[in-house]
C-alpha cells in the first residue's frame, strides 16, 4: 500500500485503522438511512466462487521468491510475466503486458557509518575504524532519495557530514543552523511529512536528511520503513540529498555521538524513466455490451522487502480469482489486472486509467482493489472490505453469510469487517473512482511488518486471503451478470 504526503502521517494503512472501522461502519449506516439507501441490500442468485489456497500458496512462494520488486525493476517485470502466464493458464482472453513509461529510482548502493573524530572534529581518532549500520535492518532509503559519494583513501574523511540534531522537525529555528550538516530528526507522530521535510531540508542548506524513528514498529525494535517522497506546495524538483529512516537505536547512536562523531554517507541512486508494467486478462462476457468489470492488486513491492504481505497476497487473489471465474461466462467483461509502481505513487494504476480513460468512465461498472488481504488470526483476526456503493455492501452481506454457512468451519475464526466508505487516494482503486467507477478495497489487519524487511513468507495465511477472495470475486460475477 502506498504511502501518502502530508503533514502528519496521513497515510492510510489498514493494519492501523481497522480498529475504528466499526464506528466508520456506524456512521455508514446513518448516512445511508438518512439518504434513503439500503445497506442489505443482496440477491439469493449470489453466487461463491472457489479458491485453490494450494496453487495460491504457490503463487505466493513463486514471487516473493523474486525478491523485493521495487517500481520499474527488472523483478517487478518477471511477476508481471508470471502473472500473464497464470491468466493464460487461466484461459483469460487478450492477456497482454501494457507498459507505461514512468520516473522510478534503483538504489545501487547505500552505505552509512559513524566515525569517531578527534579535538576541534578536524580528523578521525588514530586509529579509529568506522562502525558501518546495515542496510535495509538498520536503516531504510527513502523514496527518490538523491545520491551522494564518498570519498575514500586517505581522503575518506573530507566528505564526512556533521550530525546537527533539529528535534522533531517542527522548530523552524532549529534547522536555521543545519547548513552543510546531516540533519537528523527524531521522527515522531507529530512530525512533518518526509516529503516536507526534504523541502525544509533542503532550504535550510542541509546535506543530508536523517529520520530516527521513534514512532513506528517499538514492538519490533522501532523498525525503519520505507516511505515515497513527494513533490508538495508546489515544488516541481525534488532536491538531491540522501534521506534515510533509522531504528531508535542507531539515531540515538548518531544523536549521542553527534558532538564527537561524523557521519559517513555513500549513497548510488539512479533515478530515471523506465517502464512501468501492467498486466491484463480478460474474461469476456456474453452480451455484447462494453461495460466491464475490475479485479486488481498491485504488483510491486517496496525495494527493502519482499512484500509477502504487501502486496503479493493482494496478486495471489486475482490469480485466484481469475482461475475461479474462468469458468463462467458473465453478461459483462470481468478484466484482471495487477499494477506496477504503487508504492512510489500508485504510478501504474494511474498510467492506465489515463490511457483508458473514455472507456473506464463511460463502461466501468465497479474496481474491486485488494491490498493486504491477509491476517494472521493468532495475532488480529480481522480482515476488512469496504465499498463505496450501496448494492455492493448488501451482496458481501450476503457473500459473508454464504460462506459461513459453506466453509464456516475455516472462516468462523476471522473477523470479516464489511463498511460502507468512500475510501480515499491510498491505493489501485482511486484513479478508477476519479473516473466515475465505483470502488472496493480489500484488505487485513495486523500488517506490523509492513514497508520493512521483515514482511516474508512467515505472516501469510492464505486461508484468510482466500476468505477475502471468495468473498470479493463472488460479488465481481454478480455484478459483471446484471
Amino acid at each position: 500500500m502506498v504511502e501518502l504526503p502530508g503533514s502528519r502521517k496521513t497515510q492510510i494503512i489498514v493494519a492501523a485503522v481497522v480498529a475504528s472501522l466499526v464506528l466508520v461502519g456506524i456512521i455508514g449506516v446513518a448516512v445511508l438511512a438518512q439518504s434513503g439507501g439500503s445497506i442489505f441490500e443482496s440477491d439469493p442468485g449470489l453466487t461463491i466462487i472457489d479458491f485453490d489456497e494450494e496453487a495460491a500458496y504457490a503463487d505466493e512462494t513463486y514471487l516473493t521468491g523474486l525478491g523485493p520488486r521495487p517500481g520499474g525493476s527488472e523483478a517487478e517485470m518477471k511477476g508481471a510475466q508470471y502473472v500473464a502466464d497464470q491468466f493464460n493458464k487461466a484461459g483469460l482472453d487478450q492477456v497482454m503486458i501494457e507498459e507505461y513509461d514512468a520516473e522510478v529510482f534503483e538504489i545501487h548502493k547505500a552505505e552509512v557509518s559513524i566515525i569517531s573524530y578527534g579535538p576541534f572534529m578536524r580528523f578521525p581518532m588514530f586509529g579509529s575504524t568506522p562502525q558501518r549500520f546495515e542496510h535495509t535492518v538498520d536503516y531504510v532509503v527513502q523514496g527518490y532519495s538523491g545520491s551522494r559519494s564518498a570519498a575514500s583513501g586517505p581522503m575518506a574523511h573530507s566528505t564526512d557530514l556533521e550530525i546537527y540534531p533539529v528535534g522533531n522537525g517542527t522548530d523552524q529555528s532549529k534547522w536555521n543552523s543545519a547548513g552543510g550538516k546531516a540533519a537528523l530528526v527524531t521522527y515522531e507522530a507529530t512530525s512533518p511529512s518526509t516529503s516536507e521535510m526534504m523541502f525544509i531540508a533542503r532550504d535550510a542548506g542541509a546535506e543530508a536528511l536523517i529520520l530516527n524513528n521513534h514512532h513506528l514498529n517499538e514492538d519490533l525494535g522501532y523498525a525503519p520503513l520505507f516511505k515515497g517522497t513527494y513533490l508538495v506546495n508546489g515544488e516541481t524538483q525534488r532536491p538531491n540529498i540522501p534521506i534515510f529512516m533509522t531504528t531508535k537505536a542507531m539515531g540515538d547512536q548518531l544523536a549521542n555521538g553527534a558532538s564527537n562523531s561524523k557521519v559517513r554517507i555513500d549513497f548510488d541512486i539512479t533515478i530515471e524513466n523506465r517502464p512501468v508494467p501492467v498486466t491484463v486478462g480478460i474474461l469476456e462476457g456474453s452480451s455484447s455490451s462494453d461495460d466491464f468489470v475490475v479485479i486488481g492488486a498491485h504488483m510491486d513491492t517496496v525495494y527493502n522487502g519482499i512484500g509477502a504481505w504487501d502486496n503479493t497476497v493482494g496478486v495471489v487473489s486475482v490469480i485466484a480469482q481469475a482461475r475461479a471465474l474462468a469458468k463462467y461466462t458473465p453478461k459483462h467483461d470481468i478484466r484482471f489486472i495487477t499494477f506496477g509502481a504503487e508504492e512510489i505513487g500508485i504510478i501504474g494504476a494511474y498510467k492506465y486509467a489515463e490511457a483508458h480513460s473514455q472507456e473506464i468512465t463511460d463502461h466501468c461498472i465497479h474496481m474491486f482493489n485488494s491490498d493486504m488481504p491477509n491476517c494472521d488470526p493468532s495475532r488480529d483476526n480481522r480482515l476488512w472490505i469496504g465499498t463505496s456503493t450501496n448494492k455492493t455492501l448488501g451482496l458481501f452481506e450476503d457473500a459473508k453469510s454464504k460462506l459461513l454457512e459453506i466453509d464456516g468451519n475455516k472462516y468462523q475464526k476471522y473477523n470479516l469487517m464489511l463498511t460502507y466508505s468512500e475510501l480515499g487516494p491510498y491505493s489501485d482503486h482511486w484513479p478508477f473512482m476519479q473516473l466515475g467507477s465505483g470502488g472496493t478495497f480489500a484488505g487485513g489487519a495486523g500488517a506490523k511488518e509492513y514497508h520493512t524487511y521483515l514482511d516474508d513468507l512467515s505472516h501469510v495465511h492464505i486461508e484468510s486471503t482466500g476468505y477475502s477472495a471468495r468473498a470479493m470475486g463472488s460479488v465481481a460475477l454478480y455484478m459483471a451478470d446484471q
